[in-house]
């Protein structure tokens, strides 16, 4: 609805500067679905790389509806107190979506803070890459010790230190304890232990 509203504003606005800035938030929010639609389709979070051009394709528009509209004053309050009806229907209406209310809960009652990620935040300089091992898709840890990382969810690392050099990478986190992080290291390398749980400093196997 929002981007029909942009759209039809995109058409009829007077100012062809107005007319070439909406197309511009208009092709923002549209063409990333287009793109990239599995994505879209199966990842809400996706959402918020084009939230910002919906916003404004639907403020262009609510404006231009708004110049429109009588301007009496009975005529303005009864059109503000539709909008706001409206506007409280589509939240209450978007609250209400599993959707939502799973966003909610995660945002008021999700997982706490794993303390590996402070833990690796002191115990590795600022600028260290990490390599990361069986965490799956999980990225809190790292994301919380603010470091690069390259997460592997594979049994080996595939041919990545091809191209790579594993200097640049001299730690390794593990999401499981018990296991062994020689297959995601290229041949020379082992991994000892690095002062934090589950985390390991990548060194040259002794000769």
């Amino acid at each position: 609805m929002a981007v029909a509203l942009g759209a039809v504003a995109a058409i009829i606005l007077a100012s062809p500067e107005q007319r070439i800035a909406t197309c511009g938030w208009l092709l923002v929010a549209s063409s990333a679905p287009l793109v990239f639609l599995n994505l879209y389709l199966m990842h809400t979070y996706y959402l918020g790389a084009i939230y910002p051009a919906v916003v404004a394709v639907m403020a262009v528009g609510l404006v231009w509806v708004a110049q429109r509209l009588p301007r009496a004053r009975g005529q303005r309050r009864a059109t503000a107190a539709t909008v706001a009806l409206v506007a409280l229907t589509v939240v209450v209406t978007g609250l209400s979506t599993p959707e939502a209310r799973h966003d909610i809960n995660s945002l008021f009652f999700g997982p706490p803070r794993p303390l590996s990620g402070d833990a690796i935040k002191a115990m590795t300089p600022k600028d260290s890459r990490i390599v990361m091992i069986g965490c799956d898709w999980d990225p809190r840890y790292l994301y919380y010790a603010q470091r690069e990382v390259v997460m592997f969810r594979d049994a080996t690392s595939g041919k990545f230190w091809e191209t790579e050099p594993i200097a640049d990478y001299p730690f390794l986190f593990s999401c499981k304890r018990d296991l062994d992080p020689l297959p995601w290291l290229p041949p020379g390398y082992t991994a000892v232990a690095g002062g934090a749980p589950d985390l390991y400093r990548v060194v040259r196997k002794p000769e």
